[in-house]
């Protein structure tokens, strides 16, 4: 199988990708995997924007 057909539908949007945009990236160390407990980050994510409301730039 091709590598174009193994990532239909995968979108890469990682730190790079925002680079000399006016966008904040809060990023998480997650493994794509349905084992990984995301939860731990919700309230830090929670947080992260909060905190961009409170103080636009």
């Amino acid at each position: 199988m091709s590598s174009k057909k193994r990532l239909k539908g995968k979108v890469n949007t990682g730190v790079t990708y925002y680079q000399g945009s006016n966008f904040n990236y809060y990023k998480v160390p997650a493994v794509d995997k349905c084992s990984f407990n995301i939860s731990e980050y919700s309230f830090p994510a929670a947080e992260f924007i909060h905190q961009a409301l409170r103080n636009p730039k």
